[in-house]
Parts: structure tokens; sequence; C-alpha cells
């Protein structure tokens, strides 16, 4: 088995992040909720063309897939783990079913499904983390949609942290056109990420308005 651990960044994936279900959801009852992703794997069954890897997820849940949408996800990804995965055809992901469920849907439709910022955040670390290129920057054009007050810290932060200009151009040029009022409306927007507001500070007190790497 080949097991992927993710980084050492504080916010990733951790046991309070999701509230465990009594009755947990079987791998194909969670598909089931994605018509279009079930509609595919349905489409290629019929076919008779069968999953060939198995993905393990950090709640215990096994997702069958097939591996060439695997590998034209990310060549990269594919590259690092292919001799480990060709033994045995099993991957272990340090990530909850929650997660690897839009990350299929996705490289399969080539849409995103995500249900809210949380989950939005912990895919785009997943997808940061594991070279999967594509959906870090198709899940980053939806995250900026939602910035704010209380995340910008956060998503300059990602931007930085897994090397999205997009993301942290964006959350940038929002604290440069709130940071007059945003101590007063969110006192606490810097409390989780003090060293990154440091750095939006620093940049709007020295006037670098030029958002590039």
């Amino acid at each position: 088995m080949t097991s992927l651990k993710t980084d050492t960044d504080k916010d990733v994936e951790s046991s309070r992040d999701l509230t465990d279900l009594e009755e947990p959801l079987t791998a194909q009852e969670l598909i089931s909720q994605n018509l279009e992703l079930s509609t595919k794997i349905d489409k290629l069954l019929d076919l008779s063309i069968k999953p060939d890897i198995t993905i393990h997820c950090k709640d215990g849940i096994k997702f069958e897939i097939h591996k060439c949408y695997l590998l034209a996800a990310s060549k990269q990804f594919w590259a690092e783990t292919c001799s480990e995965v060709s033994k045995s055809d099993v991957i272990s992901f340090d990530y909850k079913s929650q997660t690897l469920l839009p990350f299929l849907a996705f490289i399969y439709t080539g849409k995103l499904a995500v249900k809210d910022a949380n989950q939005a955040c912990k895919l785009f670390r997943f997808a940061g983390t594991y070279h999967f290129d594509k959906l870090k920057a198709k899940t980053a054009e939806h995250m900026v949609k939602d910035l704010n007050f209380t995340n910008v810290c956060k998503y300059y932060f990602l931007g930085r942290h897994y090397q999205c200009p997009l993301l942290r151009r964006k959350a940038q040029m929002f604290y440069s056109s709130k940071c007059a009022e945003i101590d007063v409306k969110c006192p606490n927007w810097d409390k989780d990420y003090p060293k990154t507001a440091k750095i939006l500070k620093r940049l709007q007190k020295t006037k670098i308005t030029l958002f590039v790497d």
C-alpha cells in the first residue's frame, strides 16, 4: 500500500473538522450523492471497464476508481507514486472521504462540487499537496469569490504556502481595499494567522502593490 501523508499546515484535515456520522456512509452511497460522478462510473462499468485501483481514505472509506483518470489528473503525482502503486494497486491518502469525494468528481467530470468554504479549503490543500494543479486552480477560482474579513489571512497564507498566485493576489487586493475598516468590523481577523497578517500589513504600509510572485 502506498501511504501519502499531508504537509504540516496546521489547518490540514483534523478529526475535529467533520462531525463523525453515527452510521458512516459506504463509498457507493457517497458516490451516489453526486449524480454526474455516479453516472460516469456506471457507464464505464456498463462498458466492462472496471476500476483498477483502490483509494483508502483517512476515515476508512475505500473508493475503487480507474487508474487512467488519476494519471490524467496529475502526471507529476503519478510519476512520484507509480512504482509503489504498481505493486499493490492501492493508495492511502491522509484525508477523509468528504475531501476525496469532490476530488473524484472533478477528475471524472471536470466539474467542481464543494458544499462550503471549509470543504473548498480542504480540497485546495489536497490538490496543492499532491500536485493536482488543475483542481487547485479551479478550487482557487471558487474560493476567491468568497473572500471576506474572516478568511483573508487564511487565503493569503494558502496562496503563498501552495504557490497559487491567484489566491494570494486576490487576498492581498482584498486586504488593500479593506485595511482601513477590517480592525473595526472584524477585530480578530488576524488571530489565527498573526505572521501572515504582519506580511499583509507590511505590504500595505510599504505600498507594495505589484501582485506578482
